[in-house]
């Protein structure tokens, strides 16, 4: 048996490395195939994924994610053609659809942001599942519901079960695990699915501006997505430091008192670790929001307003974090399980279809 698996993010190498591994060790011949994206490379190191494939990078505005996407696409056939798999498995990968639909190989995928729906609309049609965390709707993958399949939890469950602290990552970054910190996550301004280009500028520098003022003993810590916004927050403040370079993100926020995120995997993962995190995404997510209204996390739709959840959760004394973390983990944990061995059970049941 041999399975193809495509991973276009750091995120999605992260899945991919762990769903490759177990397949391994049941005898399968896997291959991954990745892209030059931030954090794709680093993250297969971190995980110790060996020898992907690196076809391709990424495009900002519309016009190059197209043209960046139909290159790589080329390049995989001849590539996946030879390897000849029996199955590919992608975080609903448009490259990889297009492969997989031209040269016949049947195509699961694993998926949990449906806010890409141009993306389920094209290659929705063309795979055998859609695995998804089971608190998400069916419907969010209309007109292909019939082909989900519920997962017992979300992704970042796999990753955070296996998780161990490594202080000594973080002072290679300058950040001291003995000191307070807050790590600072912005939106994806560049995903094509973003309308919010200046939402850097209208919400997160007016929001760092005031909480590292009045915070002075915590150590502000910014997660950049692209170099632009490392330029922006690099003279922000003495108490803000902007990472360069790749940092394991559970790792980090396994040492902090907050995370304030833009985005919706870093939310997951700072609630299984029991941190409070602020949700700022310009948006819904579906987990976050089912996160939100269970307690394990925040939500905040303006500055004033996060910054006002901020001072709260900041400002709570360490026996209460400790009884509101021992409360989210033992809560999390009853409702979700990690959805690695059902995951490597329906690549499995695909392949014998």
């Amino acid at each position: 048996m041999r399975v193809w698996l495509d991973a276009l993010t750091g995120k999605q190498v992260l899945i991919a490395g762990y769903i490759a591994s177990e397949l391994k060790k049941k005898g399968v011949k896997v291959i991954v195939t990745t892209r030059r994206f931030k954090g794709t490379l680093e993250m297969a190191e971190h995980i110790g994924l060996k020898n992907p494939i690196v076809i391709g990078g990424y495009g900002k505005t519309l016009k190059e994610k197209l043209k960046r996407s139909l290159e790589r696409s080329l390049k995989l056939v001849d590539i996946i053609s030879d390897f000849d798999p029996d199955l590919c498995v992608s975080h609903f990968s448009p490259d990889a659809g297009r492969v997989t639909i031209g040269l016949g190989i049947k195509h699961v995928c694993t998926h949990d942001t449906p806010q890409v729906h141009y993306i389920i609309r094209m290659s929705g049609l063309i795979v055998e599942k859609i695995m998804i965390p089971k608190i998400m709707t069916s419907k969010s993958y209309f007109p292909v519901s019939y082909k989900v399949v519920k997962l017992n939890g979300p992704f970042s469950a796999i990753w955070i079960k296996r998780f161990k602290q490594s202080p000594k990552e973080l002072e290679e970054k300058g950040i001291d695990p003995d000191k307070p910190i807050v790590v600072v996550r912005s939106h994806e301004i560049y995903a094509s699915y973003s309308r919010h280009r200046s939402f850097d500028a209208d919400f997160m520098i007016p929001l760092m501006k005031k909480l590292t003022k009045k915070f002075r003993d915590h150590q502000f810590v910014f997660l950049p997505r692209y170099d632009d916004q490392t330029r922006m927050y690099e003279r922000l403040s003495e108490n803000l430091i902007v990472v360069k370079g790749f940092i394991y993100a559970p790792n980090l926020l396994s040492f902090s008192r907050l995370l304030i995120c833009g985005g919706g995997s870093m939310i997951e993962e700072a609630a299984f670790l029991g941190v409070p995190s602020i949700s700022v995404y310009p948006g819904k997510y579906e987990i976050t929001e089912f996160l939100v209204r269970k307690g394990a996390a925040f939500k905040a739709m303006n500055p004033e307003e996060t910054y006002k959840l901020s001072c709260e959760i900041l400002s709570r004394s360490d026996e209460e974090k400790c009884e509101w973390r021992a409360r989210v983990q033992r809560m999390l944990w009853r409702i979700f399980d990690d959805p690695l061995p059902q995951i490597v059970d329906e690549v499995f049941k695909t392949v014998e279809l």
